[in-house]
């Protein structure tokens, strides 16, 4: 089990995470400790890989939620931004739905 924490955005530290350690799988799972947006650039790539790789491995990809997985947090250090520049209010919103 590889156990990561705090990516905060960093997409590029991610797909390092996984260079290094393989792609999460059934025989190489994650627990991810949340935090995975905010601070970072890419925080919406950041969280939309990690969904996916719990789509394909539901029983691989564990993903807890942080103290930035929230509308204040959101709010204040971008991820909301982010999303609604990206996409849409209502992309966030489901993001706000997923995180509670």
């Amino acid at each position: 089990l590889t156990v990561c924490g705090d990516t905060h955005g960093q997409f590029y530290d991610v797909l390092k995470i996984f260079e290094l350690n393989g792609a999460p799988s059934a025989d190489n799972p994650y627990l991810f400790n949340g935090d995975y947006v905010d601070r970072g650039s890419w925080s919406l790539e950041v969280i939309t890989t990690l969904i996916a790789y719990k789509c394909m491995h539901p029983q691989a990809v564990y993903l807890t939620r942080g103290n930035h997985e929230t509308v204040a947090m959101n709010r204040i250090y971008g991820f909301q931004g982010e999303v609604t520049a990206k996409h849409s209010v209502h992309m966030y919103e489901c993001f706000v739905e997923m995180f509670t």
